[in-house]
């Protein structure tokens, strides 16, 4: 039984699949748990948030128990917390901005205010910052160090980054530009943590790409718009200009935009450890 169970978590890529069977296998009892909480017959919007919740302990659970590391090497600093949330967030929240505002002044967006409740909006908000902090303690926490720890950084990041861009597929609006758009931006947020080793900058990042985009400019999101945003961004035009459907992710232009901030980062002098 033993040698069973050790097969299983023997490698990093089978640590990671065996992570991501376990979670995505417990979500239906998660769900049940949620519906008995929420005293409601039909799965809840809300049990998304349980889902991703458990997906943090279960990310704890592993590294605490097959790594045997202080969550300290997955990027947890106590130092200036807030600053590195709050720099990746407005660094995100430029990318997009910039990238919208090109497409407005081309003619291939229109943005007008949106009517929205603030408390629904405010739910929603705190989904999505839950989601955001969940998936880079995923990703950049524990599969990246995973990887980096036993074979070297330059294949953790190609290794996490692919998986990144891969589970996107199932999205509404599946373009093989955004895949590849989400895979360059996870890329650059592995080259944030191998610089800075700071989960709090890629999590700030990444609530910030997803707030503005979602809750803010009301732009799709992986071919899904928010159900309550300030302002709507309608994409016109051509896809490829604009990435259609799945959002300014898919837009060549923002896949541009990242290739450069990627060349920027200089990966070679940060990949060679």
């Amino acid at each position: 039984m033993k040698k069973f169970f050790l097969f299983f978590i023997k490698t990093p890529i089978r640590k990671t699949i065996t992570f991501l069977f376990v979670w995505l296998l417990s979500l239906p009892v998660i769900f049940v748990i949620a519906m008995l909480v929420l005293r409601t017959n039909q799965v809840p919007a809300e049990a998304a948030l349980f889902s991703f919740i458990w997906g943090a302990i279960a990310t704890v659970i592993f590294w605490k128990k097959f790594e045997k590391e202080p969550l300290s090497q997955m990027g947890f600093s106590s130092k200036k917390i807030p600053l590195n949330i709050l720099i990746g967030f407005f660094a995100s929240v430029a990318i997009v901005i910039f990238v919208t505002s090109v497409l407005y002044l081309l003619g291939l967006a229109k943005i007008q205010l949106n009517i929205w409740t603030t408390m629904p909006l405010l739910i929603l908000i705190i989904v999505t910052l839950i989601r955001s902090t969940v998936e880079e303690i995923i990703f950049r926490g524990y599969f990246l160090h995973l990887f980096a720890k036993n074979y070297s950084r330059i294949t953790a990041l190609l290794t996490t980054s692919i998986i990144f861009g891969l589970i996107h597929i199932p999205s509404a609006g599946f373009n093989i530009l955004g895949i590849l758009s989400h895979t360059i931006w996870a890329a650059i947020l592995a080259l944030i943590m191998f610089r800075w080793h700071s989960i709090w900058l890629t999590i700030g990042a990444h609530i910030g790409w997803n707030f503005t985009m979602w809750y803010f400019l009301g732009l799709p999101v992986y071919g899904e718009h928010a159900a309550q945003s300030i302002y709507y961004t309608t994409l016109l035009g051509n896809n490829i200009i604009t990435g259609g459907y799945f959002g300014i992710d898919a837009s060549v232009i923002m896949i541009f935009l990242l290739a450069f901030l990627f060349v920027f980062f200089k990966p070679g002098k940060y990949l060679k450890k």
